[in-house]
């Protein structure tokens, strides 16, 4: 036969794990605690949904108030872009008066006193 190993020595037994300790019971709820818990909840909800109000109040009001400012703002740009405007063409008209071709316009001083064109 052919060359034998020699047997291991058998493991060791495991010994049995301890024993778990008693379930501990669950805790018993005092009904008075428990009602001041829920008020405390109560009351912290109503307070979270009063502030949420309030800023949902001031946000619509800075928003009224941005926007009115802007409304403003544009009402001045225009009213300033309308001067303008004004300023440009009352010195385009004294521009054309200095010239001397105001309302006469291109065809010059026709119909007028010591003109030859329409003398007749």
């Amino acid at each position: 036969m052919g060359f034998m190993k020699p047997k291991a020595p058998a493991p060791a037994p495991v010994p049995d794990p301890p024993a778990a300790p008693p379930p501990t019971p669950a805790p018993t709820i005092d009904p008075e605690v428990e009602a001041r818990r829920q008020r405390e909840l109560e009351e912290a909800k109503t307070a979270a949904q009063a502030a949420q109000k309030a800023a949902d109040e001031l946000a619509a009001r800075e928003k009224e108030r941005s926007d009115a400012l802007a409304a403003r703002e544009k009402e001045r740009a225009d009213a300033l872009a309308a001067r303008e405007k004004q300023g440009v063409l009352a010195e385009e008209t004294r521009r054309r008066r200095a010239r001397g071709d105001g309302a006469r316009g291109l065809l010059g001083n026709i119909g007028t006193a010591g003109s030859t064109v329409g003398a007749g």
